[in-house]
């Protein structure tokens, strides 16, 4: 039974798939990037100027 559909779930071969790079990263963004380079390595549109920077 499902409750909500919030949004359409994909299936594991249609999803990006990110690596985890101990002490280095998950996926494209890495330890140490600011917020600007995070919504690059993502390709977000309109980065969140309130977010810490991952250090």
């Amino acid at each position: 039974m499902v409750m909500f559909e919030w949004w359409h779930v994909l299936a594991d071969d249609e999803r990006q798939q990110w690596t985890l790079d101990p002490l280095v990263g998950v996926g494209p963004p890495a330890f140490g990037m600011g917020p600007d380079e995070t919504s690059q390595a993502l390709k977000l549109s309109h980065p969140d100027r309130r977010a810490v920077s991952m250090v």
